[in-house]
């Protein structure tokens, strides 16, 4: 199942995609999930995000699910995992 925000994003895409504007781009895929990593959920949106970057010749370079976030604060609890994903980001901008 696809979430209705990932579909927008897709596609709002999709005009780059018909003028293969997208081949070769990289991808960040980052994924915040309200259950825990022991159920299944968030592999949805990211399986959707490595078919969508396999249509379109995209490449997806760093990817991560936060988990147990179902609250808006609940992602403050992820503190050092997002310093870890934000150092590992800035590492692959770089290269």
């Amino acid at each position: 199942m696809l979430s209705g925000d990932l579909k927008i994003f897709i596609d709002r895409l999709n005009p780059l995609y018909a003028r293969n504007e997208l081949n070769a781009k990289k991808m960040i895929s980052l994924s915040i999930d309200f259950k825990d990593n022991s159920l299944y959920s968030t592999e949805t949106s990211l399986t959707s995000l490595n078919s969508f970057t396999d249509v379109t010749n995209m490449k997806i370079i760093l990817k991560h699910q936060f988990y147990n976030c179902l609250k808006s604060n609940d992602i403050l609890s992820h503190e050092n995992e997002i310093n870890k994903f934000i150092k590992e980001v800035k590492e692959k901008i770089k290269s």
